[in-house]
């Protein structure tokens, strides 16, 4: 199949997709390198070839494997020679929502189950090469990428370099599961064997965000949820996200939402039957 970018930001969707994409991108003989500061959220799937990947650290990688271009976050890749790619285009906006899913945990992960995916892989590429558009084409699109990203997420398994990265990646999920906790990651570090920049490095790996940022937009995502999914005041909320003074939580969840918390509310518990 021949190369092709197919833009779908103003395609008509007739049953909008919460995750819809903006570009479908396939190159079956990449030869040029990237370097640049991507305005979108881009998700490569390196399907066959090997290259180099920067994502803190320059790595080599070798398809199929899957890395993650932040919005607005400098990045570096090519192929040592040629490699086949498909890319999916993401809004900066949707980028909350690909980390609720869990599809950006890591900017870097090898697929260990190629012809799984196959079939998906194929009906994107049919989909993304066909012209001129047919009905629901851009709905079918973003459930099959959708669909494409979970299935690499649940065949995904840890693979580390090292213990201490693999201690690093717990404390993510360690994280994700319960961002209400208290945690001191000044002292984590020292707690667990390894200096302070070795700890920034191997985070770096895992999340743009440091650890206190990336603890405050977990527990800003419970708190999104409680607020639309519950009748718990705005006290009961911040103590569930991990909060302790009511005031202060407050403070952030305007910083981070733009609305106070219960604003939020209003604007978004009736949209959802609530």
């Amino acid at each position: 199949m021949d190369k092709f970018l197919r833009w779908l930001e103003t395609a008509q969707r007739r049953h909008p997709h919460y995750l819809p994409l903006r570009g479908l991108f396939y190159h079956p003989r990449k030869t040029d390198r990237i370097r640049s500061f991507p305005s979108r959220c881009n998700i490569t799937l390196l399907l066959d070839g090997r290259g180099e990947f920067r994502d803190g650290k320059l790595r080599s990688i070798e398809g199929p494997c899957l890395f993650i271009q932040r919005a607005d976050v400098p990045h570096e890749y090519g192929p040592v020679t040629t490699w086949e790619e498909l890319s999916l285009v993401y809004s900066p906006e949707a980028e909350q929502q690909l980390e609720q899913a869990g599809y950006l945990r890591r900017h870097y992960r090898p697929i260990q189950q190629i012809g799984n995916l196959m079939p998906l892989i194929r009906q994107l590429l049919q989909l993304g090469a066909s012209s001129p558009s047919t009905r629901y084409t851009a709905d079918r699109i973003d459930r099959l990428a959708d669909l494409l990203l979970l299935e690499t997420v649940a065949e995904a398994r840890p693979v580390w370099a090292s213990e201490q990265e693999g201690q690093v990646w717990k404390l993510r999920e360690s994280i994700d599961a319960h961002p209400e906790r208290t945690m001191d990651f000044g002292a984590w570090p020292r707690e667990h064997g390894m200096s302070d920049a070795v700890f920034r490095r191997l985070w770096s790996g895992l999340s743009p965000l440091p650890p206190q940022r990336y603890q405050q937009r977990a527990r800003h995502r419970v708190a999104c949820r409680l607020l639309v999914e519950s009748d718990l005041s705005i006290s009961q909320i911040a103590s569930e996200a991990g909060y302790n003074d009511p005031l202060y939580f407050s403070r952030v969840f305007h910083k981070l939402a733009g609305f106070s918390p219960r604003q939020f509310r209003n604007k978004h518990q009736g949209l959802h039957g609530y």
